[in-house]
């Protein structure tokens, strides 16, 4: 107890010191380092409750990774870091939306299932003739050499492409949107065009067919359907013509598509109104509550509008303040106990009397206390703290928060007071009851007594034990 003894009479000749010495000044400063203190508890929570967005996890990955990796405060000075994450996000809904969209519309993955069934259909009661001897489309003898088995898949090759094809964007017929795959445009892109590629493959597959109908090296087995056996050609236009027609109407819709991502690729727009269009596509084609939307929606557009922001007033601007001290409220939750110097600002509203009036009047106001505390953690993960405080800066700080320029008195941060304080588990806010006298802010300067409870950021100072 002899270091804690030594500091805390450090701390009084300190005060002395303030007392005599251009008090309004030393005591204006010492307020708006407490609401600095303040400003860096409210940006904790602020990032807290960002990180615990499930919607920006889902929709907004990458933007929720940079923010999980460095920090809010680090990050708010890279523009291009946020503009980059948001633009990588942007372009994967995009890309998402397009793709389900296409599924739920063309049902391109339930048409793959029964292209492939109907071709393997066929498959089976055909043989291709190879050195003299005719062997099955679907089935090989173990001993196959590879040319035999290369002139077998060549009949498969270029359904298989059709069939991965359509197959492809049946990974995105969900009814949430962010449970689809991640892809990008440029994976999309290739997708859409491979697409377009699908009358090519059918008029492959039919080439393939008529060359070796053309040398006999083609046959259908006997007991093959009638209508195969009398026009094997013919049945495989017939299975095939009416996916080509259903493509030729998708592929029309598709292209919008299409001229959708190029648009966005070179539009000059900024990174807020993209946003504010991506939030009205998810809004539209996902079932995510009302409040998780307008939570989703607050913290996205934080983002886009640091994104934007060209100088260090408009981040001030946008988030109160930029360079603040670092949180230490973790120093009591998670120690068995500690020897403080502590601060405190919140709000209080209690009872108060001077000593000639007849009732309790109703008080309420700014609380900002700085004093030694003794706090212990708790087993919930929170902390009880017990504090002895002779100033409470409230009064200088309501000026500076009301935009008043006033010279504070050192008489008027003179309050001693006695509290206890209950600090909630990983949150910088705590919630106590204190026993406070001290001069009125008024012109009286009466001396009065006051029983209140506080709600405040926690804000330990110096460690002494």
């Amino acid at each position: 107890m002899g270091k804690v003894l030594i500091r805390i009479l450090s701390l009084l000749l300190i005060s002395i010191y303030v007392y005599g010495n251009n008090s309004s000044q030393r005591i204006g400063g010492i307020s708006q380092f407490l609401i600095d203190r303040a400003n860096d508890n409210y940006l904790f929570i602020f990032e807290n409750n960002i990180k615990n967005n499930k919607s920006l996890n889902c929709y907004f990955k990458n933007t929720k990774e940079n923010l999980e990796f460095a920090g809010l405060k680090e990050l708010m000075i890279s523009e291009e870091l946020w503009e980059s994450s948001l633009e990588q996000d942007l372009d994967i809904l995009l890309t998402r939306s397009s793709a389900k969209y296409i599924e739920n519309t063309f049902k391109f993955s339930k048409k793959s299932s029964s292209l492939w069934g109907d071709y393997l259909d066929i498959l089976k009661y055909i043989e291709i003739k190879y050195k003299g001897e005719f062997y099955p489309l679907t089935s090989l003898p173990t001993d196959a050499n590879k040319e035999l088995k290369d002139l077998v898949n060549s009949f498969y090759t270029h359904s298989l492409n059709i069939n991965e094809t359509l197959k492809y964007f049946g990974k995105f017929a969900k009814k949430q949107l962010c449970e689809t795959p991640v892809v990008g445009s440029k994976e999309f892109l290739s997708k859409i065009n491979d697409i377009y590629k699908i009358e090519d493959s059918v008029k492959d597959i039919l080439d393939t067919f008529r060359k070796y109908i053309k040398n006999n090296n083609l046959r259908v087995v006997p007991s093959a359907k009638k209508e195969l056996k009398d026009n094997l050609i013919g049945t495989m236009e017939d299975e095939l013509s009416q996916l080509v027609s259903e493509n030729h109407e998708a592929i029309k819709d598709i292209k919008e598509f299409i001229q959708l991502l190029e648009t966005y690729e070179s539009d000059e727009t900024t990174t807020t109104v993209k946003v504010v269009s991506a939030l009205k596509v998810i809004r539209a084609k996902s079932d995510i509550s009302e409040k998780r939307f307008k939570k989703l929606k607050k913290h996205v557009m934080f983002f886009a509008q640091i994104s934007e922001a060209k100088s260090s007033e408009e981040v001030s601007t946008i988030l109160m303040s930029y360079a603040i001290p670092p949180v230490s409220f973790f120093e009591k939750r998670q120690s068995n106990e500690r020897w403080l110097i502590n601060s405190y600002l919140g709000v209080f509203a209690g009872k108060s009397n001077t000593p000639d009036s007849e009732a309790n009047s109703n008080d309420y106001g700014i609380y900002a206390p700085i004093g030694i505390e003794y706090s212990h953690s708790i087993d919930n993960g929170a902390s009880l703290s017990y504090m002895i405080s002779p100033f409470d800066f409230g009064y200088p700080i309501s000026l500076k928060l009301n935009g008043v320029d006033e010279d504070v008195e050192y008489e008027q941060i003179i309050a001693p007071s006695i509290g206890i304080t209950y600090g909630f588990a990983n949150s910088p806010l705590a919630l106590g009851i204190v026993f406070q006298k001290g001069k009125k802010y008024d012109s009286t300067k009466e001396q009065e007594k006051k029983v209140f409870l506080h709600l405040s950021f926690d804000m330990p100072l110096f460690i002494l034990k």
